[in-house]
C-alpha cells in the first residue's frame, strides 16, 4: 500500500512539473539538405577559427555547438564543429555546409561518399 502511494505521488510530481533539459527542446536527429565548401589554405571561419575537416557552417546561434553527422543510410560520418556561416539557406538553418578541404575535388569526394543530405544530431561537448 505504502508502495503504491510513494509511485503515486513521484508519478504525480512527474506530471506536474516536468523536467526539461535541452535535448527535448531539439529533435534527437534531423534530417537536412548538405551542401559542401572548400576554402584556401589558412581560410577562417566567421568566428575566427582556422578552416579545417571537422567545421560546419550553419545557424549563428549554433557557433560553438557540435553534432554527430549520418548518412542518410544512419551510417556515421564524424563528429563536427559549428563555427561557420554562408549563405541565407544556411543561416536559417535550411541547410548545413560541411568544409570539406582545400580543393573542389573534396567537395566531389563528400558528395560521392556520403551524398546530399545527412542526419545531424546536436550533443553537449567541446571540441
Amino acid at each position: 500500500m505504502i508502495k503504491r502511494l510513494i509511485t503515486a505521488l513521484l508519478v504525480g510530481v512527474a506530471i506536474v512539473s516536468p523536467i526539461r533539459s535541452r535535448a527535448e527542446e531539439e529533435p534527437a536527429l534531423e534530417y537536412i539538405r548538405t551542401t559542401v565548401y572548400y576554402a584556401k589554405e589558412g581560410a577562417k571561419t566567421a568566428t575566427g577559427k582556422e578552416a579545417r575537416y571537422g567545421i560546419i557552417a550553419y545557424k549563428p546561434e549554433y557557433y560553438g555547438r557540435t553534432c554527430i553527422l549520418y548518412t542518410a543510410d544512419m551510417e556515421y560520418i564524424g563528429v563536427f564543429e559549428c563555427e561557420d556561416t554562408g549563405g541565407e539557406r544556411v543561416r536559417t538553418g535550411r541547410v548545413l555546409d560541411v568544409y570539406t578541404g582545400t580543393t573542389i575535388d573534396t567537395c566531389y569526394d563528400w558528395v560521392d561518399e556520403y551524398g546530399t543530405h545527412c542526419y545531424m544530431q546536436w550533443i553537449d561537448a567541446e571540441g
